[in-house]
């Protein structure tokens, strides 16, 4: 996978990123009627994300769950930064998260 071109985000702007998310994943568990934490949030996610059980997922997987399943459009989340919450959370720029 080519590496993601992004800026790279200072860690108050990465929890706001992140903060988006996991509000936008309260809110949708909440409509199914799931229970769902904080720290938990993440992780059902990533199951949810991981249809093929390989415990990985990739930068276009988590693009897709952002934009349809949360329904976060650029106007809320831009394509820059959430290339730039994959390249910090991707340390390692396997282009895969496990």
């Amino acid at each position: 996978m080519e590496p993601l071109q992004s800026p790279d985000y200072e860690e108050l702007e990465l929890r706001a990123i992140s903060l988006k998310i996991d509000r936008a994943l309260a809110a949708e568990f909440r409509r199914r009627g799931v229970h769902s934490s904080i720290a938990g949030n993440f992780k059902k996610m990533f199951q949810e994300i991981d249809v093929d059980g390989s415990n990985r997922i990739t930068y276009k997987e988590l693009d897709e769950a952002v934009r349809i399943r949360l329904g976060l459009g650029e106007e809320l989340i831009s394509r820059n930064e959430l290339q730039g919450l994959w390249r910090y959370v991707d340390a390692d720029q396997s282009g895969e998260l496990s």
